[in-house]
């Protein structure tokens, strides 16, 4: 809230209650801002198990396609040899 000095009260208890109303305002800004950063900080974390669980997959598979490359590589020789 952006106020001149005319817009304020002159009465003490007036300017009492907007300054507890301002402060209880902040309080809940500040709690708000804690939660966001809280539920940003999981979504990252989860981001990067995710980046994690790919990376571990894609190993996985990188073996799985040379065992399969030399597996068939074994059978074709295999067939080689017996024609032969």
């Amino acid at each position: 809230m952006s106020a001149t000095p005319e817009q304020l009260p002159n009465d003490i208890e007036e300017m009492k209650q907007l300054f507890l109303a301002q402060a209880a305002h902040l309080e809940k800004l500040t709690a708000d801002l804690a939660a966001a950063s809280a539920e940003l900080a999981a979504a990252r974390a989860g981001l990067m198990s995710n980046a994690v669980e790919i990376e571990k997959l894609k190993f996985q598979l990188a073996k799985l396609r040379r065992q399969s490359t030399a597996a068939r590589r074994s059978a074709s020789s295999a067939r080689l040899r017996s024609s032969s």
